[in-house]
């Protein structure tokens, strides 16, 4: 068994479980706080600005430091953090900026988290034949603990008010903390740096061209699922025939077609091209779409939908890191995968900021035709980009070296 694996796992869903609840106990102190807290739109903001920010900056840092020691002083400072913020509300108040200000910092924690999650895992397995069971075994847990925190926020808040159970969360992550310090320091070691033209991403978009088309198809795909999540949500708040256990109900499925994916990754997929997969899982999800537009928004329906694009999404997600951990080597995986969700963030800032306007203009039976039909436009178009997509690799890295070789003779 792979003991570094398995700690890295059991620290990242502790991890991802104390993440999830601070996060829904500091917005429902927003809410308790009535007319005197700070608006939820700001708080949506300090979600997503970390990740626009920072997350270009916290990959080149993976790239460049022990990865071990990141891990431990992430998830120590989160740890104190949650120490200090009840006194603070306590003192203060869930007013100004305290809140928005904690979650702000809470997230640079988690950019760092989700870019480490991608670059070394990679590194702690034996065979790199092993990377899409270990993306579907993290993805796996990382849905697993968010579910079981929404869960578990009700039965806490019943104990205790939303600021005292930050208390529980920091001991969460000092637990967290404690399996990252027991894993060996030799597969989370910093890498010797190497040359330039492999540093720089620009560079090694010149320099290995097959790569910008794997790097597109990732960000259409991480922008598809982020714009149907959001978009998704407006439809449920919007939707008066939902009350909140409906609505909860409705995320579980979802969450569910995610866990579902994983475990068909982990199982009877395994051996399934990732390529082959990408297909399937586009077309499962256009086929998908266009019998919810067809049919109708009924309950039954939307949960079967939602189940149906949970599963397939995971899938997909799952085999494009696989492959992008396979094209872009240990010393630049931090800044490719920084960049994609720096991108990413932006357009779900940007689709944040609009969600009033979408609500505004448009019903809740439109807003989930717009959700299928930009879904499939993302699945042609990331079906498309994927077409060929191997040839082309080889083909570019055979032009490529065919170049360098010119040059250097």
């Amino acid at each position: 068994m792979n003991w570094q694996l398995a700690r890295y796992l059991f620290g990242t869903g502790v991890a991802t479980f104390a993440d999830r609840l601070a996060q829904v106990q500091l917005l429902s102190t927003v809410v308790m706080s009535g007319p005197d807290g700070q608006g939820l739109g700001s708080n949506t903001l300090a979600l997503l600005m970390p990740f626009v920010l920072f997350s270009y900056g916290f990959g080149a840092l993976v790239d460049s430091r022990d990865n071990r020691k990141l891990l431990i002083f992430t998830s120590a400072l989160r740890g104190l953090l949650m120490i200090g913020i009840p006194t603070v509300l306590v003192s203060f108040g869930a007013t100004g900026i305290i809140i928005p200000s904690t979650i702000f910092a809470l997230c640079m924690c988690t950019v760092s988290s989700s870019i480490l999650d991608f670059a070394l895992l990679p590194r702690l397995l034996s065979r790199f034949e092993q990377s899409r069971s270990a993306n579907a075994a993290l993805l796996l847990v990382n849905t697993s603990a968010t579910l079981s925190a929404v869960v578990c926020a009700p039965a806490l808040a019943e104990i205790w008010l939303p600021h005292e159970s930050l208390r529980v969360v920091a001991l969460m992550y000092f637990l967290a903390m404690v399996f990252f310090w027991s894993m060996s320091r030799s597969s989370t070691a910093a890498l010797s740096p190497i040359g330039g033209d492999q540093q720089d991403l620009a560079k090694l978009f010149r320099v290995k061209k097959g790569s910008i088309a794997l790097f597109r198809m990732s960000f259409i795909v991480q922008l598809a699922h982020g714009i149907f999540f959001s978009l998704f949500l407006v439809f449920c708040i919007q939707n008066t025939q939902f009350n909140n256990a409906q609505i909860s109900n409705i995320f579980a499925t979802l969450a569910t077609g995610f866990i579902a994916g994983a475990i068909a990754s982990l199982t009877f997929l395994r051996r399934t091209k990732p390529s082959r997969l990408i297909g399937y899982s586009t077309l499962c999800t256009a086929l998908a779409c266009l019998i919810f537009i067809a049919i109708g928004n009924t309950s039954s329906l939307l949960r079967l939908f939602l189940l149906s694009v949970g599963t397939a999404g995971a899938t997909t997600l799952i085999s494009i890191n696989s492959l992008m951990q396979k094209e872009f080597g240990a010393n630049v995986r931090g800044k490719v995968y920084g960049a994609i969700l720096s991108l990413t963030a932006a357009v779900y800032t940007l689709t944040a900021v609009g969600i009033e306007q979408i609500t505004i203009q448009y019903s809740a039976h439109t807003i989930i035709k717009i959700i299928c039909g930009a879904w499939l436009f993302c699945v042609g178009f990331t079906a498309i980009t994927s077409t060929g997509l191997k040839a082309r690799w080889h083909k570019a890295r055979r032009k490529g070296k065919s170049k360098l070789s010119s040059k250097t003779a």
